[in-house]
């Protein structure tokens, strides 16, 4: 086999001396770490048939053994020493998936899938039949032929843009709860509103490692619990729902039923209920010393109430602190500046004039793309800005490709791209303000209250 024409291939060198190679239909492992180990980078000893690079820890495949899964793939595993390393991750039966439409940019949720179903919009229509098999970032056309890419929804996707029963908790918020908490895999947290299942879900994913983590979510009304079974059961075909007990009911009577008066067993408890203030001797009975209750306020007058109660009753809680969780999205994305010399002959006298500069050869276009050394004018300033704000053409696809916009600036040799590009920057223009307020407690011993 030649060296030359044959790609390299990750290895890595366990404890026990055996060399793990990554093959590309899946994995091979190789012996005698000691024939790599010692080696002159130029000596590249012969393990299990491959040739090994012993300065790198490579091993080789041929190119045709490399091509064939990396053609066929869209998507790659993140367990390098997994059974389908390159196996493209494909839509499913019953998978929710999520389209962006590719001219707008406008993103929808789509199913779960089923066999006779369908997806209608002012675009056409597309059937399930049509996504089922497809992997991620494939073209779904419509019967109009109208463009939308395939993706498999994030959890932040997923959360704002799924059928919804009560207002979420947000993601922005769901993480800063999980931070108050320090959540760790181990945990077991008792959630107590479930709503929507957003934050459950966010939870659930922290807790489902195989430590033992638990989330028991409790909600008063059954139709919530219903929704945020499914909520949970649906996204990534239900990886999470098993480290979720759901459970319909009250409270203070659900944890007297699981719990007796004296097993302090529960690392955390979030609460967004109404009034958490008349729950707060239960839960305080069964979370462990220093654990954290975080709760979820939607005003201050809310958090002072909460404080108040703990005072007034001498409940073994402690205030730690309380946060508003602000967001603000910025819009960055290249944009093609239509210059005054890309315009008809008049446009560009105008702008010329408007700048009040020009050569001998009458070349108004030099005044307009180079500043002057020391500097624009105010005036000038002011004129080029208007030509520039004028002129702005920028993508609605919705998704930004940084390299995909030419403007005239000089093409770089190798790649043939824009060797610098003009680029819009300013905050998105929608309300991300006020959701809630979250309010961290920590249990203490009841005789230190």
């Amino acid at each position: 086999m030649s060296l030359a024409r044959s790609a390299w291939r990750v290895v890595s060198v366990g404890r026990s001396g055996a060399v793990a190679g990554v093959h590309g239909h899946g994995a091979i492992r190789f012996a005698a770490v000691a024939a790599i180990l010692g080696q002159s980078p130029r000596n590249r000893p012969l393990l299990g048939g491959q040739a090994v690079h012993p300065a790198r820890h490579f091993v080789t495949t041929t190119e045709a053994e490399l091509r064939a899964p990396i053609e066929d793939s869209t998507t790659c595993s993140t367990d390098p020493m997994g059974p389908k390393l390159l196996a493209p991750e494909r839509a499913q039966l019953g998978d929710v998936v999520m389209l962006r439409d590719m001219k707008s940019g406008k993103r929808t949720l789509v199913g779960p899938l089923t066999e006779d179903g369908a997806i209608k919009s002012h675009a056409g229509v597309i059937a399930h039949r049509a996504i089922i098999g497809k992997g991620a970032r494939a073209q779904i056309l419509t019967h109009k032929s109208h463009g939308f890419m395939l993706h498999f929804p994030t959890l932040e996707d997923y959360v704002l843009f799924a059928p919804r029963t009560a207002t979420p908790i947000y993601p922005k918020d769901a993480h800063a709860v999980m931070q108050l908490l320090d959540l760790s895999p181990d945990h077991h947290i008792v959630e107590a509103g479930t709503g929507t299942g957003s934050l459950t879900l966010h939870l659930a994913r922290v807790v489902s490692g195989g430590s033992g983590g638990r989330i028991l979510s409790i909600d008063l009304r059954a139709t919530h619990t219903t929704h945020a079974e499914n909520f949970v059961s649906r996204f990534r075909r239900g990886r999470y729902r098993d480290a979720v007990d759901f459970v319909t009911g009250d409270l203070g009577e659900v944890l007297a039923a699981r719990y007796t008066s004296t097993s302090r067993v529960v690392d955390g408890v979030v609460l967004d209920l109404l009034n958490p203030w008349a729950y707060l001797e239960a839960v305080s009975r069964v979370v462990k010393p220093d654990g954290a209750i975080v709760v979820y306020v939607p005003n201050i007058t809310q958090g002072i109430k909460l404080l108040d109660e703990i005072r007034v009753h001498r409940l073994p809680l402690v205030f730690d602190k309380a946060l508003e969780v602000t967001q603000r999205e910025w819009d960055l994305r290249p944009v093609k500046i239509k210059w005054p010399e890309m315009k008809a002959g008049g446009a560009a006298e105008d702008a010329a004039a408007d700048v009040g500069a020009s050569d001998a050869d009458g070349d108004v276009g030099a005044a307009v793309l180079e500043p002057k050394a020391g500097g624009l004018s105010e005036s000038e300033g002011d004129a080029a800005d208007a030509t520039r704000s004028a002129s702005v053409d920028s993508s609605a696809s919705g998704e930004v490709v940084p390299n995909a916009i030419a403007t005239v600036a000089p093409a770089a040799p190798r790649t043939g791209l824009p060797t610098s590009v003009d680029w819009i920057c300013r905050p998105v223009n929608y309300a991300t303000g006020h959701t809630a307020f979250l309010l961290k407690l920590k249990c203490i011993a009841w005789g230190e209250a």
